[in-house]
């Protein structure tokens, strides 16, 4: 009879706990459930609208082209300016979803105080992902209930890019500076332009 050596052993043992680990932790199970179903509200999105939130309502907030004149999204955020989004920045924002997912920690968050949020338009009706990558915690609200998970910041650099994209500013300093910046000139001043030469 052949003699088994203890690396297979190791190596066996170290397979059946990563399998343990994926399928019956309850934290990680959720972070795929999560993933999962923003993955899938995502791809079946009729309407996507990136959202910068503020702890504060500045004065003369005033939203992007194309985006609606909500001042509060659902969860009770205020919102500092939203843009409808492309297919293809849908696209990006999953994949940023996913990578900040994958980087998501057990910790209790500290604050959540989310600069980020996304109204995502499914079958009519609107569901939300709201995001503090200050804690690194966020949920997805789909009108039943709110599903908490953990994000990591691998994906912030494409939300930021986003909302730049379309002159809409998210704290991208946020864990310096948890005070809003100030919304574009381009996207706030046209009025008051107006009014001075007139």
């Amino acid at each position: 009879m052949k003699k088994t050596t203890p690396w297979v052993i190791a190596g066996v043992a170290t397979l059946a706990f990563a399998i343990y680990q994926h399928e019956w932790d309850p934290w990680l199970a959720g972070q795929h459930r999560v993933g999962r179903l923003i993955a899938s509200d995502l791809s079946a999105a009729t309407e996507v609208e990136i959202y910068a939130l503020s702890d504060l309502q500045p004065p003369g907030n005033t939203n992007a082209a194309g985006a609606s004149r909500t001042k509060y999204i659902k969860s009770g955020y205020p919102v500092r300016g939203s843009a409808i989004i492309t297919a293809a920045e849908v696209r990006d924002i999953a994949t940023a979803i996913e990578s900040g997912l994958a980087g998501g920690h057990r910790d209790v968050p500290a604050c959540f105080n989310p600069h980020h949020a996304l109204r995502v338009m499914v079958d009519g009706r609107d569901e939300y992902v709201v995001v503090c990558f200050i804690c690194g915690q966020g949920f997805l609200d789909r009108g039943k209930s709110e599903i908490w998970f953990s994000i990591g910041s691998g994906g912030k650099g494409t939300w930021d890019n986003l909302l730049k994209a379309h002159q809409v500013m998210a704290s991208l300093n946020s864990k310096a500076n948890h005070s809003p910046e100030p919304v574009p000139a381009a996207v706030t001043t046209p009025a008051r332009q107006e009014s001075r030469h007139a």
